[in-house]
């Protein structure tokens, strides 16, 4: 009866607190143009309503819109602030640093960030990356505001922004929501009113069967 009543509420609360499956943050996708010279690359974007979400994934596009084929090099830098200063300066004590990527943690051409990493609704973030970037490797174009692309020539060159966005998408899942005490409670109670009648229902049935045998 304990196993019963353990089973129900778990799988009842399990329900309640279930995460999204992981799917587009927000992106951009359409721009057709390529970059005309090598260079570090960062982008800002600003993430929707709703949320918030983990196990973040971002990558650049390096084909023309409609944008489907994922780039990401070198280690990425996430930050809450816009970075004004060189790729060679990119480190975990820059201003506004939230956490970085390594390359070693490059999968299907995108970085993947820590678990541990949670992003805000409605709040812009920026990336950057310390690699260098061939000529035409990074594809953009004009976009709507709260996504803009960041760019430096050079490791010794700080990178500024520029009027356009590259191609780009931002992945994760919904944090799951934690029940309230009182959603909690009415789930157990739940829970124990199902298994109180599977235990009058074994009952009955036990009862049924006792008299069957009794007659035989």
């Amino acid at each position: 009866m304990i196993k019963l009543t353990t089973t129900v509420a778990l799988l009842a609360i399990s329900l309640t607190c279930a995460s999204l499956k992981a799917g587009v943050i927000t992106e951009f996708t359409s721009g057709t143009n390529y970059t005309g010279s090598a260079g570090y690359v960062g982008q800002e974007f600003t993430t929707p309503s709703g949320g918030p979400w983990d196990d973040i994934t971002f990558n650049f596009f390096s084909n023309e819109g409609p944008a489907t084929t994922p780039n990401a090099q070198g280690d990425l830098f996430l930050t809450s602030t816009e970075y004004v200063g060189t790729p060679a300066g990119l480190s975990t004590s820059i201003p506004g640093f939230i956490a970085e990527a390594l390359s070693s943690s490059i999968s299907g051409g995108a970085w993947v960030l820590s678990p541990s990493v949670t992003l805000q609704p409605s709040s812009a973030y920026y990336v950057y990356s310390d690699a260098l970037f061939s000529a035409g490797s990074i594809t953009g174009a004009s976009a709507p505001s709260g996504a803009t692309f960041l760019f430096s020539p050079s490791s010794t060159t700080d990178f500024v922004t520029s009027p356009a966005s590259a191609n780009f998408e931002v992945s994760g899942s919904a944090v799951s929501a934690v029940p309230e005490p009182g959603t909690v409670s009415t789930i157990l109670l739940g829970a124990f009113a199902v298994a109180g009648f599977a235990a009058r229902l074994w009952r009955v049935n036990a009862l049924r069967r006792d008299s069957y045998g009794a007659r035989s």
